[in-house]
C-alpha cells in the first residue's frame, strides 16, 4: 500500500498531545483529556502496520533487524536524553527518602516496562500527583514498545501459516487474524476494567485492541488503494468532522470517575478511525484544517512534547516547593508547559530529526541498534551512579534531647503489622470482613469492636496494647477507603460505585450481632464528603444535600449498631500534615522541627460530617449512648503538631497515617480518652 505522507495525521497528533498536556496541567474543561493517548494508540497501530505491510508487499517478508533499527533510531535517543535529565533533576530536587523509588520508576521507564510497574502498585493514573512520579506518563510508551516487539512477529507468523495453508488469501487471513485479536482484547478490556481497578489502565492486553484497530484499518486498506475507497464528499466530511468532534466531546465529558479504558474507550478510538478513513478517501475541510502548518508542526513535536511535559511540570513543582515561590500553582504549571514545548521543539530539531534521518545510521542496521542500546543504557547509568553516590537522607538523626530518631524510610515503612492484622483490613477489592480478628487480651472482660477505614486501623496497635494491659478483647474490622458510616460512595481508584464497601457493611452486621459487645468504636478519615453519590451514581456536590444524606445514613448506622451494643464511640480524625512527613524529615535531617505544623489549621477537617452525625444522634435522643471523642490532643498536645516526638518517635508514616510505633506508644493517652466511656458502660 502507499506510504504517502498525510499531513492531517500530524495535525491529529497535535490535537491529541494538546488534550493530554492540558489534562496533565489540570485544565478542568478537559478532565477526560487522557483520551488523547488512545488517539495516539490508533495512529501508531495504523502507521506501523501500514509500513510493515508495505515492506511485506515489496519484499515478501519483514526484516526484524530493520524494523528494530528504525524504531530504535526514531524513539530511543530522545527518550534516553529525557530520562537522563529527569534522573538528574530527581536526584537534586526530590525528597531524599523518595529518591530510591523514583530511580526505580525511571529504570522501569528506560526498559519500557513502566506500565507493569504502575499496574502492580495499583497507581491510579487520574489521582497520582505529577511530582510523585515524573515518569508516570511513560506507561503508554511502554505499551507501544511492547506492541512493536510483538506485532511484526505476529504478522510474520500469520503470513507463514496462510502461505502454507493456502485456503484463503494473505490479505483476507491477516484481516481475520487482526480482527480476532482486536475482539479478544476489547472483550477483555470491557470485562476486566472495573474488576482490576487502576491496574486496568496500564495493562498491555487491555490496550492492544486500540493499537490493533488502527492495524486492522491498515490491513483493510492494504489492498485497496485510495482510488478504490471512494466515499462521497458528505460522507467524508461527516466522518472527519464527526470523528474530531467526538474526540473533543469525550475529552470534555469524561473524567476521573469514568471507568477506563473499557467500553468508554470505544468512542474516541472509533472516532480516530473515522478521521483516518476520511483522510484516506479524499480531502475534507477538517483534514485541511488539521493539515495547516501550525497543527502539523506541533504534531511533529508531539513525541518530544509528550516526553518532556510531565517531567517539566514535576520539576517546576519541586522547584516551587523547595524555594518557596509565591506564584500560584497554575502559573507554575503553565510556565512548565510552555517550557516543555520549547524543549520539544529544540530537541526535535537537534536530536530527534537529525538522528532519524542520519545517512550513517540509515544505511546499516547495526549503528541504529547500537545508538538505541546506548540510549537505554544512559539513564540506567545515571540512576545507578546517583543511587550509589547521592544522599538518600535516610540516616538516623539525633534530636536536641539526645534521643535517636527513626530514620525517614523506617517511618515510611512503619505500617500496622500485628500478627493477623493484614487479614483483618479488607483491601478495596475485598467485600467480606476478616474472620477471628481478635487483638488485645483474648480472654478479657471487656469487648470492644473498632470499625472504619485505614484511620481506624492505624489505632489498632494502641488498642491492642490497651487490651493487653486492661483486659480488653479488641475485635478489629476495617476496610480500605470505606467510611464507618454506611452510605453510597464512589471509589476513585476503582472509578465506580464502591459496591465492595456496601457489601462489607452488610456482612459486618451479623458478625456484630453474634458478639457480646461493650463498646463499638467508629473511625474514618475526612474527605468522604467529596465521594458521596446518589442513586444514579452522580456525584453529590451541594453542601446541604451532603449534610442531609450523611446525617440520614448516620442515623441508620447508629441505630443498627446500638442493636448490638449499648454504647458507640465516634472517634474523630487525626490532624493531617501539609506534606509527607518522612519526605520532609529526609530533607531536614538535623532540623525535624521544620516538619511541624499548626494544629488548628490542619485538624477537624471532617467537622461538617461530624456535625451531621451529631444532628442524627440528637434526633434519636441518644446523646448518652453515642459519644463523640476527639483524639487531636493525643497526636498534637500543643498548638504546634510535632512530627517527631521528644523520644525520637516519628508520628506519621506519610501525611496522615500514624506510624505503628507512635500508635503503640500513644496507648496510655487513648486509654485515658476511652476508659471513662467503658467504665460508664459497665456501671450502667
Amino acid at each position: 500500500m502507499s506510504d504517502t505522507y498525510r499531513a492531517d495525521i500530524d495535525g491529529l497528533r497535535a490535537v491529541s498531545i494538546g488534550l493530554v498536556v492540558a489534562y496533565h496541567a489540570g485544565v478542568d474543561t478537559v478532565a477526560g483529556g487522557y483520551v488523547g493517548v488512545d488517539v495516539f494508540f490508533v495512529i501508531s497501530g495504523f502507521l506501523i502496520t501500514r509500513l510493515l505491510l508495505g515492506e511485506l508487499e515489496r519484499t515478501g517478508t519483514i526484516s526484524l533487524r530493520g524494523f528494530i533499527a528504525r524504531r530504535a533510531r526514531r524513539l530511543l535517543p530522545l527518550a534516553g536524553v529525557v530520562l537522563s535529565a529527569t534522573a538528574l533533576a530527581v536526584g537534586v530536587l526530590s525528597a531524599p527518602v523518595d529518591r530510591g523509588r523514583l530511580f526505580d520508576d525511571i529504570t522501569s521507564a528506560a526498559v519500557f516496562v513502566a506500565n507493569w510497574r504502575f499496574a502492580a502498585s495499583a497507581t491510579d493514573y487520574s489521582d497520582i500527583s505529577v511530582a510523585e512520579s515524573p515518569v508516570n506518563h511513560w506507561w503508554s510508551l511502554a505499551v507501544e514498545e511492547q506492541f512493536y516487539v510483538i506485532w511484526p512477529l505476529v504478522i510474520l507468523a500469520v503470513v507463514a501459516i496462510l502461505r502454507r495453508w493456502r485456503r484463503i488469501s494473505v490479505p483476507t487471513g491477516l484481516t481475520i487474524a487482526v480482527a480476532t485479536i482486536v475482539a479478544v482484547s476489547l472483550a477483555a478490556s470491557i470485562r476486566l476494567t472495573e474488576n482490576l481497578g487502576p491496574a486496568a489502565y496500564y495493562v498491555t492486553p487491555l490496550r492492544v485492541w486500540e493499537l490493533g484497530l488502527g492495524a486492522l484499518l491498515a490491513t483493510l486498506l492494504a489492498s485497496r488503494p485510495r482510488r478504490e475507497l471512494v466515499l462521497s464528499r458528505w460522507v467524508r466530511e461527516l466522518l472527519s468532522a464527526g470523528g474530531l468532534v467526538a474526540i473533543l466531546v469525550c475529552a470534555g465529558l469524561y473524567d476521573a470517575s469514568t471507568p477506563f479504558p473499557g467500553s468508554a474507550a470505544i468512542i474516541p478510538v472509533l472516532a480516530t478511525v473515522a478521521v483516518l478513513i476520511a483522510g484516506h478517501s479524499g480531502p475534507t475541510v477538517t483534514g485541511s484544517i488539521l493539515s495547516r502548518r501550525a497543527f502539523v508542526r506541533v504534531g511533529q513535536w508531539s513525541y518530544a512534547w509528550y516526553l518532556w511535559h510531565w517531567p517539566a511540570i514535576a520539576v517546576a513543582i519541586l522547584l516551587a516547593e523547595r524555594y518557596g515561590w509565591a506564584w500560584s500553582s497554575g502559573y507554575v504549571t503553565a510556565g512548565a508547559v510552555i517550557g516543555s514545548l520549547i524543549l520539544a521543539a529544540g530537541s526535535y530539531c537537534v536530536i530527534e530529526r537529525p538522528i532519524r534521518h542520519a545517512a550513517v545510521l540509515s544505511r546499516r542496521y547495526s549503528p541504529s541498534i547500537a545508538v538505541g542500546a546506548a540510549a537505554v543504557v544512559a539513564p540506567l547509568a545515571v540512576t545507578g551512579i546517583m543511587a550509589a553516590t547521592i544522599d538518600h537522607g535516610d540516616d538516623e538523626f539525633v534530636l536536641a534531647s539526645g534521643a535517636i530518631a527513626m530514620s525517614p524510610s523506617a517511618a515510611a515503612e512503619d505500617v500496622v503489622d500485628l500478627p493477623g492484622s493484614e487479614d483483618c483490613n479488607a483491601t478495596i477489592v475485598e467485600s467480606s470482613p476478616g474472620a477471628d480478628c481478635i487483638f488485645g487480651d483474648p480472654d478479657g472482660t471487656v469487648e470492644i469492636v473498632v470499625i472504619g477505614d485505614s484511620h481506624a486501623q492505624h489505632w489498632l496497635p494502641a488498642l491492642d496494647a490497651i487490651g493487653r494491659r486492661r483486659s480488653w478483647v479488641v475485635h478489629a474490622h476495617t476496610k480500605s477507603a470505606c467510611a464507618a458510616i454506611d452510605i453510597p460512595i464512589m471509589n476513585r481508584r476503582l472509578e465506580r460505585r464502591y459496591e465492595e464497601c456496601a457489601t462489607w457493611h452488610d456482612e459486618l452486621g451479623p458478625i456484630l450481632t453474634s458478639l457480646d459487645v461493650d463498646l463499638v468504636v467508629l473511625v474514618n478519615t475526612h474527605g468522604y464528603a467529596r465521594l458521596l453519590i446518589d442513586d444514579d451514581d452522580d456525584e453529590v456536590t451541594d453542601p446541604m444535600d451532603i449534610a442531609t444524606r450523611w446525617s440520614a445514613a448516620a442515623e441508620a448506622t447508629f441505630t443498627r449498631l446500638l442493636d448490638s451494643t449499648t454504647t458507640v464511640v465516634r472517634l474523630g480524625d487525626t490532624p493531617w500534615s501539609p506534606e509527607d512527613v518522612p519526605g520532609c524529615l529526609s530533607r531536614h535531617p538535623t532540623r525535624p522541627e521544620n516538619c511541624s505544623f499548626t494544629r488548628d489549621e490542619h485538624s477537624h477537617r471532617d467537622r461538617m460530617l461530624l456535625d451531621a452525625e451529631r444532628a442524627a444522634v440528637a434526633r434519636l435522643g441518644l446523646e448518652d449512648r453515642v459519644r463523640f471523642l476527639d483524639p487531636t490532643p493525643i497526636v498534637c498536645p500543643d498548638s504546634l503538631c510535632q512530627s517527631v516526638r521528644g523520644d525520637g518517635t516519628v508520628v506519621y508514616r506519610d501525611s496522615h497515617h500514624l506510624t505503628q510505633t507512635f500508635s503503640r506508644r500513644a496507648a496510655d493517652d487513648l486509654a485515658v480518652l476511652l476508659s471513662p466511656v467503658v467504665q460508664a458502660r459497665r456501671v450502667g
